[in-house]
């Protein structure tokens, strides 16, 4: 039961749609065109969206910072070069609290006793995770000769020449 009405005759097309039905249902022209506009909308948004993730992502191209053996050895440098760097300077901070110790306060000396202690647990626990972090960055270049030879050759350039 539905009627045609036309919506446009220009001369070059004519345009026709249903009239909605008489129980308030469209029919399936109005229906075809809706999903038709949705599916182009929904694919254009899609193609957008995928433009600006390549260019956000700078194309796919190999990555500014890509892993080789020369930084992976200098990443494992630093992580120990932190470790010492942090250890000496608490060093120093407890060297400056001995000399203002109170020999006569037991309290005060038990404190900084604990506090000694303390900085060599945490360096403890800094060299643990350095060398987590040697053993799994060394792990990547175990068969390749010439690859595992720039990384210790990287990795022992920049410790030895670490700036407390």
């Amino acid at each position: 039961m539905s009627n045609k009405v036309i919506l446009a005759d220009n001369g070059n097309a004519r345009m026709e749609a249903d009239t909605i039905l008489k129980n308030g249902r469209s029919s399936k022209s109005q229906k075809s065109r809706g999903n038709m506009f949705l599916t182009k909308t929904i694919g254009i948004i899609i193609i957008v969206g995928i433009f600006v993730s390549m260019a956000a992502c700078g194309g796919g191209g190999k990555r500014s910072e890509e892993a080789s053996p020369e930084s992976d050895g200098i990443k494992a440098a630093k992580a120990y070069c932190e470790c010492e760097k942090n250890f000496r300077k608490e060093q120093e901070d407890n060297a400056k609290r001995w000399k203002n110790l109170d020999n006569n306060s037991d309290q005060q000396r038990k404190q900084y006793i604990n506090e000694g202690q303390n900085m060599y647990k945490n360096r403890e626990n800094c060299h643990i995770k350095a060398g987590e972090l040697y053993e799994k960055l060394n792990a990547k270049y175990q068969t390749n000769k010439d690859k595992h030879e720039k990384f210790l050759y990287a990795l022992n350039g920049y410790r030895n020449n670490c700036n407390y």
